[in-house]
């Protein structure tokens, strides 16, 4: 249908035109896409209202174009200013066994000193300090070991009753040494 130099259909793409908006992504952007929404009908139902009236969806479509001008599709927010990017040190990853036999992992820096520490807040000491510990208490009678996730100690007699020990955790292997090398209780004789 032709009015003037204009087809109704025109008008009806600007109507189309002037309600189409872009998506919100946050629940600011949808409050301010439906107040710009509102807006925007307020204009259609003004230019609806000016056809009926006057018969000129020309001036109707420029009541629309107008109203698109006046309140553009812009509700996003505006992007941040760029930040400096944290820098996340690269954790130590030293990994032990727990006493379960279960592997831990060191979540601290790379370049922490003392004890290590997993994600439940568990610490343990380095193996090079808990070696020279175990040695320097077992050194006499046991070889000790550390195997980068098993705890080891051979008794240096041959003939021992109980020559190899293997164990997740250091607390672990020096409790079966302490049971191992315990002096036996004397037999008694039977009545």
């Amino acid at each position: 249908m032709l009015v003037g130099d204009i087809n109704i259909t025109d008008l009806f793409d600007a109507i189309g035109d002037a309600l189409a908006l872009p998506p919100a992504a946050t629940p600011d952007e949808e409050a301010a896409r439906a107040s710009l929404l509102g807006r925007r009908i307020a204009a259609v139902c003004a230019a609806v209202d000016h056809v009926r009236t006057t018969g000129d969806p020309v001036e109707a479509i420029g009541i629309l174009d107008a109203a698109v001008e006046e309140h553009p599709a812009d509700y996003a927010p505006p992007a941040p200013a760029p930040e400096e990017r944290a820098v996340i040190p690269r954790s130590c990853g030293e990994t032990s066994l727990n006493s379960g036999g279960f592997r831990r992992t060191c979540v601290l820096d790379s370049d922490h000193a003392g004890d290590h520490e997993d994600l439940d807040g568990r610490t343990w000491q380095p193996p090079g300090t808990v070696l020279s510990r175990l040695r320097a208490a077992w050194g006499d009678t046991h070889r000790i070991a550390w195997t980068g996730s098993l705890w080891v100690a051979v008794h240096r007699d041959p003939a021992a009753s109980w020559r190899t020990h293997v164990e997740p955790t250091p607390a672990q292997l020096e409790d079966r040494l302490r049971r191992h090398e315990a002096p036996r209780a004397e037999s008694r004789p039977r009545r």
